[in-house]
């Protein structure tokens, strides 16, 4: 059988292993591959933010398999991109045996036996996946991983000077001698989810009215838009700016005052959403907390010269950070116009590697925020807009065939 190679293998002392020695001398080209498993199975958003990786890979590597591990808050997503970007699917059903859920992933893995496994997370249980596969596998930097796991002699990516997580996986095409492509962050919306979304437009009467979409809940307790100062932001947006704000989000039971408001959070397939957010072109600005949704709304691709937002994109957003790192998360958009963020938390505060700020201090961040930091932020973010940027319309979103390679 032949053997799997390796690019380096570096040991805690910067050296090489005598294994990656063996397996470097019968380097296979990554243009050779058949098979590349690919491992983020966490939330939304970051299945969102190693899309740009995901349509590089498929258009450098046309003829190889992709198969993307995902989690059930993936899942939804993700099977739009079957077909596209991605050849397979892999689904972590999280249980209360965590070990043996991961043996489980781990069994996938090695029966799928691909020629490379990527894992993004660098938290442990997709790193052991990586480590168990019995193939080439890499690894986010050691910045970018678990304290634990970062005297580990793994092959790893190598830090740019960038934190977004964007730029951060994108570092893989570079690390196999491959061309990245432009930055794209668009999925197919099925048949299915297209007609509910246009259904829910009619039904909530979502046309003709200037409207700012509003998502306030996260699955962190610590990331979610404290109700007073939601219900404060929400009277100044319909009094002073005439805004109709539509709420989305995972849960109905969060107490609002829906006279001001049209409620949308228990009405909303997960696809639908997306395309609300991204492709209706409703809504002027999306303002919410870190999560996935805003992601969707806000991260703008890039044509082939590199240029972002002169080229039909996502939506105005204004996102609220407290615990996590704005630097890391936020709708990714290098030129800053498109998408305003606020970080209430501290910068410099020690985090660990999914953003997370480290102290007790994360539970009250999103508390340091005021109406009036947010309201300024809206009026940047609607006023930064200029004839380069179009949002999406109805008319405009990917069919399928234009995201294949």
């Amino acid at each position: 059988m032949q053997m799997r190679s390796c690019h380096t293998l570096e040991n805690d002392a910067g050296g090489v292993s005598k294994r990656a020695l063996l397996l470097m001398s019968q380097k296979k080209s990554p243009r050779e591959y058949r098979k590349i498993f690919v491992s983020h199975p966490y939330g939304l958003g970051d299945l969102v933010l190693i899309l740009p990786t995901l349509h590089s890979l498929k258009r450098n590597l046309p003829e190889c398999e992709i198969n993307l591990g995902v989690s059930g808050a993936q899942d939804a997503l993700a099977r739009t991109l079957v077909g596209t970007v991605v050849d397979r699917l892999t689904v972590l059903r999280h249980s209360v045996n965590t070990f043996a859920h991961l043996r489980h992933f781990a069994t996938e893995v090695r029966r799928y036996h691909p020629d490379l496994f990527v894992e993004f997370s660098g938290t442990p249980g997709p790193t052991t996946l990586g480590c168990l596969s019995g193939t080439r596998h890499l690894h986010p930097c050691r910045e970018d991983v678990w304290t634990s796991l970062k005297l580990l002699p793994v092959e790893r990516l190598q830090a740019p000077s960038s934190l977004h997580k964007v730029d951060r996986c994108l570092e893989l095409l570079r690390h196999l001698d491959l061309c990245p492509a432009p930055i794209c962050f668009d999925f197919p919306v099925p048949e299915p989810d297209l007609e509910a979304a246009r259904k829910l437009i009619q039904e909530a009467g979502l046309e003709g009215k200037k409207l700012a979409g509003i998502i306030p809940r996260s699955t962190s307790r610590w990331k979610n838009w404290p109700l007073p100062l939601l219900e404060h932001t929400l009277a100044v947006l319909t009094g002073d700016f005439g805004y109709h704000p539509v709420v989305f989000g995972v849960d109905p039971t969060y107490p609002l005052d829906t006279r001001r408001l049209i409620d949308l959070r228990a009405r909303t397939p997960l696809v639908a959403y997306a395309y609300l957010l991204r492709y209706s072109g409703l809504f002027e600005v999306v303002i919410g907390v870190d999560t996935g949704p805003m992601q969707i709304a806000g991260c703008i691709n890039s044509d082939s010269s590199g240029n972002y937002g002169s080229h039909v994109s996502g939506t105005p957003t204004v996102s609220l950070f407290g615990p996590t790192d704005a630097r890391r998360f936020r709708p990714y958009d290098p030129t800053g116009k498109f998408n305003v963020f606020l970080q209430a938390g501290v910068v410099e505060t020690r985090r660990d590697p999914a953003g997370y700020a480290l102290n007790a201090a994360k539970r009250d961040y999103m508390n340091r925020l005021t109406p009036s930091m947010i309201i300024d932020a809206v009026i940047r973010a609607v006023g930064n807009q200029d004839s380069k940027f179009r949002p999406y319309s109805p008319d405009q979103v990917p069919p399928a065939d234009s995201l294949r390679p």
